[in-house]
């Protein structure tokens, strides 16, 4: 009976471990309505306001563009900067 309740605190001590990443997408268009193409570098950031906020995290990244199309993992960098779940957690952010 006490394997059930350590096998229960090894997935629970599993499922904290979970990166806060997520997708991005969007599209990056020229002046004139045309789509953008080749490789992108764009500064990706959260701030604890709409306007004149502080930025509580920022990624640097450069995309390929698809039509002008593009799609980036946001966090995936878990070592060195990693897009922490307690900063999402302190609603609104923009």
């Amino acid at each position: 009976m006490r394997a059930i309740p350590t096998i229960l605190c090894l997935f629970a001590s599993v499922a904290h471990a979970v990166p806060g990443q997520f997708t991005h997408q969007g599209r990056l268009l020229n002046d004139d309505g045309t789509p953008m193409a080749g490789d992108a570098t764009i500064t990706f950031r959260v701030t604890n306001a709409e306007t004149g906020g502080s930025i509580v995290w920022t990624e640097t990244q450069t995309v390929t563009l698809n039509n002008g199309f593009y799609a980036a993992v946001l966090g995936a960098d878990e070592v060195d900067n990693p897009l922490d779940t307690e900063v999402l957690m302190n609603a609104p952010v923009w």
